[in-house]
C-alpha cells in the first residue's frame, strides 16, 4: 500500500461556536453508578488519560458522537463514540455538521493543540464561556470550503503509519503480522521514522551522565531557498527529495528531477517543517517548499546516526516548540533553547555514545525487519 501525500495550502480561522453546540453534561455521581452496576456505557471524567473513561456502567445520560472537554484542569478534548454518563466539569461539543469518527479525531488533535497554546490549567479553566471565545484553523479545498476529505484522509494515513510501527513489533516478536508493501524508497523512509520513534520512547532509559547545552553551541539554522512544487518535475525514479511541511514520509512530498544549484540544499542535515515543528534527517541534497528551514552541525562528528539521535530529541520537544515558538522567530527561539545530552567525563557531548545508541536500535529492531522485508520481496518476485 502506497502512502498518499497529504497537502493543503489554505487554512482559515473559524469560531468554535459556529461549528459546535457548546454545552454542559448532566453530572452523575460515581456512587450512583456503582449502585446501578457495571455495564457497557463509559463514565467520562476530567482525567486526561484513557479517553476520560473511569469505568463502564449500565447507565447513560448523554448521546455519543460528540467531543468532551475537561473544564476542571487541563482542558483535554476526547471523542466519545458511544453513549455515556459524566462527572462534574465535563463540557460537550455537539457538531453542527456531519461528523465521522475520523473527522472527530482530527478535531481532537487540533483542540488539544490549542489547549496548550491557551495554557489552560486549574486557575484558567476551559469553561463553556472560554470555549465560545475560541477560534480554530481548518483546511480549505479548492472551492474555499472546509476540506472534510482532507481531514478524513489525514487521520486514515496517521492510523496507517501507526499500524506500521505496531507491525514492526509484531513481526519482530513473531506475532505473524503482514508487513504493508512499500517501494524501496518508501521502505527506507519508513525505517528512519521507526528508528526515530523508537529512540524517542527509549531516551529516558539511556543510563549515562547528562549535561545541558544551548542548541546554538552545536547547530546553526539556515533559511531554505523555497520553491513551489509546480517548479519541479516529479518522477518516482528521480534522486532529489522535495521537502515540505508535511509530517508524513520524512517530510518528503516526492522526488524531483535536478533543477539547479541555486535552490539545491545540502544534505547530511536536519530539515524542519515550521507548521508542525517536525524534524527529519535529510541524507541527500534536496529541494524545499515554504515554511521550512535546515539545521546544520557545528561539530565534525555529525553523521546519520548522530543526526537521528538529535532528531529524536528535537521531535520529543516539538510540543514545547509549537506552544512557545513563533514561526518568524524560529531561528532565534530554537537556537537559544537548551537540551540535555549524554556527556563525557570532561563534560562534552558524548557523540560516541549517541552513535552506539542508534546503532544498537538499528541492530535490534530494524535489521531483522529489513531481512524480513527482503524475504517478502524475493517471495513476490
Amino acid at each position: 500500500m502506497k502512502s498518499k501525500v497529504l497537502v493543503t495550502s489554505n487554512w482559515k480561522e473559524f469560531k468554535l461556536e459556529d461549528l459546535f453546540e457548546i454545552g454542559g453534561s448532566k453530572t452523575t455521581p460515581k456512587k450512583t453508578l456503582e449502585e446501578i452496576g457495571n455495564g457497557n456505557y463509559p463514565y467520562i471524567t476530567t482525567q486526561a488519560t484513557e479517553n476520560g473513561v473511569a469505568g463502564y456502567y449500565n447507565f447513560y445520560t448523554e448521546k455519543g458522537g460528540c467531543l468532551t472537554i475537561d473544564s476542571a484542569v487541563l482542558g483535554v478534548c476526547f471523542y466519545q463514540e458511544s453513549d455515556f454518563s459524566a462527572s462534574d466539569h465535563v463540557e460537550i461539543l455537539r457538531p453542527k455538521f456531519n461528523m465521522s469518527k475520523n473527522i472527530a479525531l482530527f478535531f481532537t488533535i487540533l483542540l488539544n493543540r490549542t489547549k496548550n497554546i491557551f495554557g489552560y490549567a486549574y486557575d484558567k479553566k476551559r469553561s463553556q464561556t472560554a470555549l465560545k471565545k475560541e477560534y480554530i484553523n481548518l483546511p480549505l479545498n479548492s472551492k474555499g470550503e472546509i476540506d472534510w476529505q482532507f481531514m478524513e484522509e489525514s487521520i486514515k494515513q496517521t492510523k496507517h503509519e501507526m499500524q506500521n510501527i505496531i507491525n514492526i513489533y509484531k513481526i519482530l516478536s513473531g506475532g505473524g503480522a503482514k508487513l504493508v508493501v512499500f517501494s524501496p524508497k518508501e521502505f527506507k523512509d519508513f525505517i528512519q521514522r521507526a528508528i526515530i520513534q523508537i529512540a524517542q520512547n527509549l531516551l529516558d532509559n539511556l543510563e549515562c551522565e547528562w549535561g545541558e547545552f544551548e542548541i546554538s553551541e552545536l547547530f546553526k539554522v539556515k533559511s531554505n531557498p523555497q520553491l513551489n512544487k509546480n517548479n519541479f518535475i516529479f518522477n518516482k525514479n528521480a534522486k532529489h527529495p522535495y521537502f515540505t511541511r508535511t509530517v508524513y514520509n520524512n517530510g518528503i512530498f516526492g522526488y524531483v528531477e535536478y533543477l539547479d544549484e541555486k535552490h539545491k540544499i545540502q544534505g547530511n542535515s536536519i530539515a524542519v517543517g515550521l507548521i508542525a515543528m517536525h524534524f527529519f534527517y535529510m541524507e541527500k541534497d534536496f529541494y524545499a517548499g515554504q515554511f521550512t528551514k535546515t539545521i546544520y552541525p557545528k561539530f565534525i562528528e555529525f553523521n546519520k546516526n548522530i543526526a537521528l539521535f538529535f532528531t529524536s530529541i528535537f521531535n520529543t520537544n516539538s510540543k514545547v516548540y509549537l506552544k512557545e515558538f513563533i514561526v518568524r522567530d524560529f531561528e532565534k527561539d530554537f537556537l537559544k533553547t537548551k537540551i540535555s545530552l549524554p556527556i563525557t567525563p570532561d563534560k562534552k557531548p558524548n557523540f560516541s555514545l549517541m552513535e552506539s545508541f542508534i546503532k544498537n536500535l538499528e541492530q535490534l529492531h530494524t535489521e531483522p525487519l529489513i531481512r524480513y522485508y527482503k524475504t517478502l520481496q524475493t517471495t513476490r518476485a
